[in-house]
């Protein structure tokens, strides 16, 4: 058989990380927030403004039911179920703290003096923002599974995907234009982090169900490793081309 099931480890350090998380949602959700509250009663708005409007309210909501659901996963008392969560949540805690970042550079680009902060902050999200996420997700992937390998992916599947992303990241900060079909799809990163939110907290029930002895099919841990590849390059081609 090409998958086997994956196989917890009995000493995986899970305890403090739920609170910790939850706490930092909440924080950077009340960032966003406020944010938001400032860029509403501003008399004059730049061209950006609605993208930069609904990145900042999208980012609020992602981050809210973040702090929710970690707030939640922080009374289990399995290890595997809280390493499952940490896992399936980085995605969305992952795109929503980029979305900031993002949110922030947009805001910047509506003042030509501001030209190094701009590209400050699409070093960051195009490239330095989705590898740190995408190794994260490696990180949790690698610590929840065991067993036969896949005969199709690669060995070290992770690892593949972070370097890919590296790759598209450098890409396209050298080269922008190469997405300027995206251009005019600002808010879209935003949506994507959210939508990823939304589809955690479907999950959320279903990993607050397993029981405590039981385990993930490594080909699921693979498959939403590659759905968090997707998501992550597709936000980033979206702001490279709005942010160019």
């Amino acid at each position: 058989m090409d998958l086997e099931l994956a196989v917890a480890d009995p000493e995986l350090q899970t305890d403090n990380l739920a609170p910790q998380y939850s706490q930092l949602c909440g924080i950077l959700a009340g960032f966003a927030f406020v944010g938001f509250s400032i860029y509403l009663a501003a008399d004059k708005l730049p061209p950006q403004a609605p993208n930069v409007a609904a990145s900042l309210f999208a980012g609020f909501v992602t981050l809210m039911l973040l702090a929710v659901l970690y707030a939640l996963m922080a009374a289990d008392k399995s290890s595997y179920r809280v390493a499952t969560g940490l896992y399936v949540y980085g995605l969305p805690f992952g795109l929503g703290s980029i979305t900031l970042f993002y949110t922030l550079t947009l805001m910047a680009l509506a003042h030509p003096a501001l030209h190094a902060t701009v590209q400050i902050g699409r070093i960051f999200v195009l490239v330095i923002g989705p590898a740190i996420v995408m190794s994260r997700l490696n990180g949790g992937a690698l610590m929840l599974k065991g067993g036969v390998r896949s005969r199709i992916l690669p060995r070290r599947l992770g690892l593949v995907l972070v370097c890919l992303l590296v790759a598209a990241g450098l890409t396209l900060l050298i080269w922008p234009g190469v997405m300027s079909s995206l251009d005019g799809q600002g808010v879209v990163p935003a949506y994507i982090a959210l939508g990823s939110a939304c589809v955690a907290g479907g999950l959320s029930p279903l990993i607050a169900q397993r029981s405590a002895d039981s385990t993930l099919h490594r080909i699921s841990i693979d498959i939403y490793l590659l759905v968090g590849f997707v998501a992550l390059l597709a936000s980033t081609c979206i702001a490279a081309a709005v942010l160019r």
